[in-house]
């Protein structure tokens, strides 16, 4: 044993499992982001545009990207044996969290800003998710996925400062229409 380490040695199949078991929690939140553009998307086209908040084409690109993240994670959870649909360790946590931002959404009551503020909370979870896989896929010496774990994590970044000044401007848009 190596003295050096204060923390025992891992195996290989260890450290595999405890990926495969955060992949299907980062699929679940992804869904779910996935979920909530997809209703700010037919927010904006049934109810029209939001004054200084997203533009359709913005949430279109971003949209794609999330599905794009829930495929190359579902694609990865394949190939290491794991199956996005069964319950993993501690997935029952974000799955919950999932499923309250996403019941924002479908919410007839709920306004494109309230949609805006889940988003953001659900952008700022799933980035936060990220960069534990990227150190989880790294030490499972699956280095392939870490460069694409490293992308998904580098464009979250860029959603949530979107995002953040579309919400920002929807407070802003809210505070001069009640002076």
């Amino acid at each position: 044993m190596d003295v050096s380490s204060p923390h025992p040695p891992v195996s290989l199949e260890r450290s595999r499992m405890a990926l495969v078991d955060d992949l299907a929690r980062r699929v679940s939140l992804s869904r779910a982001t996935t979920l909530l553009h997809e209703a700010l998307l037919e927010l904006q086209r049934t109810r029209g545009p939001f004054p200084l908040g997203p533009m359709i084409p913005e949430l279109e690109q971003q949209l794609a990207e999330e599905r794009g993240h829930v495929a190359t994670l579902e694609q990865a959870l394949a190939r290491l044996g794991g199956d996005s649909a069964r319950g993993y360790t501690g997935s029952h946590v974000e799955s919950t969290l999932a499923s309250s931002i996403v019941s924002v959404a479908v919410d007839s009551r709920v306004d494109i800003p309230a949609v805006l503020r889940a988003l953001l909370m659900a952008e700022l979870v799933t980035q936060e998710g990220f960069e534990p896989a990227c150190a989880l896929a790294k030490f499972a010496g699956e280095n392939d996925l870490v460069g694409s774990l490293q992308e998904a994590l580098n464009c979250h970044a860029r959603h949530i400062s979107e995002v953040r000044s579309w919400v920002t401007a929807s407070q802003t848009h809210e505070l001069s229409r009640t002076r």
